[in-house]
């Protein structure tokens, strides 16, 4: 397993990598002090995981991953000395984290977790289907795999996405997946993601067939700052359209964050992902997991109580907000620690929008600060509703 250093302590660097060299199946390729010379490793040597430091100078860790493609970025371990960066560090979609000084218990176990990453993107890898010709890998996450396929009997490019293969043989892991095909499938609307069918690779693994949407997330477009306010305001109206049509058919998407907001090449805006939906009464998760992102979690998802469609509209709030503003509500406390975050929702309320961009229109900025309301019943009551409200912001 080839492993990448980036660390811009000296010491922290020479200690990480004496306690790696007790690992035969462990080669370190290189050690980096910054994110530039980072990327040039990563390009030249292409290694399986990368321990990558938090507080670097210019370009910090979340910087750099933010920066690779998903296809190109190893498995992530992040080490810090604040336990709180954690919380960032998931927002991100790193995999792990490792708290110095390090612990020789704890590097192993992080370790084994990343032995099972790489053995399950190796044989990802290796998708075999004789309908598809997979092309390359879009992203993987800690329970899913998504790619870019093209699909030999129609001629056509599409996503694939399916369970990471050391999740594959969890039965019920399965049929919560399935289901979530399920529930997508009731939904026909041009802002949600269209479902194509429920296929089986060669393995006998079930697979999602979607369409492949040539565009960038949300997330990829804030990652250059705040959008325009026309933009925002549009690409809300769309996502609350979606959400009206979901909600209709009795679907909570609960986890709509930038990630999730797919905006095409003509600017539709399209809903990805309801893996952990709320069907009626079922949620298509594993009881006891963490459901959803934090930083976009209504109060009451964040504090595990009973959602219902206004748990949608906090998180839209959230997003309109980040749009305006170039940060989430709370953002303060992304680089503190969980419980910080978790009382910021519970109990404070996110800095007024126009305090922060002054020229939007103070009839947005209400709206996206009742979106944001504590109480389920003080926000606006359906989607549909606050697709009329931005439309005469």
């Amino acid at each position: 397993m080839d492993a990448l250093i980036v660390d811009d302590e000296p010491l922290a660097r020479l200690r990480l990598s004496t306690m790696l060299a007790d690992y035969a199946d462990v080669r370190i390729v290189a050690e980096c002090v910054g994110a530039m010379e980072a990327a040039r490793a990563i390009e030249a040597a292409r290694p399986d995981v990368m321990f990558l430091d938090v507080q670097m100078p210019q370009i910090d860790g979340f910087g750099l991953l933010g920066s690779l493609p998903p296809a190109a970025a190893p498995h992530v371990i992040f080490v810090t000395a604040h336990a709180g960066h954690a919380v960032r560090a998931f927002e991100v979609d790193a995999v792990d984290f490792l708290l110095k000084p390090y612990d020789e218990a704890r590097l192993a176990v992080t370790l084994d977790r990343a032995r099972a990453t790489v053995h399950g993107r190796a044989r990802g890898a290796r998708l075999q289907t004789s309908a598809y010709r997979v092309l390359e890998m879009l992203g993987s996450g800690s329970m899913g795999q998504v790619f870019k396929a093209h699909d030999l009997r129609l001629r056509r490019t599409v996503a694939i996405k399916r369970l990471t293969p050391e999740l594959s043989g969890d039965r019920e892991l399965e049929r919560r997946f399935l289901r979530e095909a399920e529930a997508a499938a009731t939904l026909d609307h041009p802002n949600v993601c269209t479902l194509l069918g429920i296929e089986r690779a060669d393995d006998g693994r079930p697979f999602l067939v979607m369409p492949f949407y040539d565009g960038a997330t949300v997330k990829a477009k804030l990652a250059r700052g705040p959008l325009s306010i026309e933009s925002a305001r549009d690409y809300a109206m769309q996502t609350a359209a979606g959400l009206a049509h979901a909600h209709a058919a009795g679907i909570v998407h609960r986890d709509i964050k930038p990630a999730n907001l797919m905006v095409t090449a003509s600017g539709l805006v399209k809903i990805l992902d309801f893996g952990i939906a709320k069907v009626g009464a079922e949620q298509l998760t594993r009881a006891g997991a963490l459901l959803g992102t934090l930083a976009y979690m209504s109060p009451e998802q964040a504090a595990a109580e009973p959602v219902d469609e206004t748990t949608d509209l906090w998180a839209l709030g959230a997003v309109l907000y980040e749009m305006l503003t170039g940060t989430p509500p709370f953002g303060e406390y992304l680089n503190g620690d969980l419980l910080a975050l978790f009382c910021a929702l519970q109990l404070r309320e996110p800095a007024p929008i126009r305090r922060i961009r002054p020229e939007v229109p103070e009839s947005l900025a209400g709206l996206v600060h009742r979106l944001l309301e504590k109480e389920p019943a003080r926000r606006p009551r359906t989607a549909a509703s606050v697709v009329g409200a931005l439309a005469v912001c």
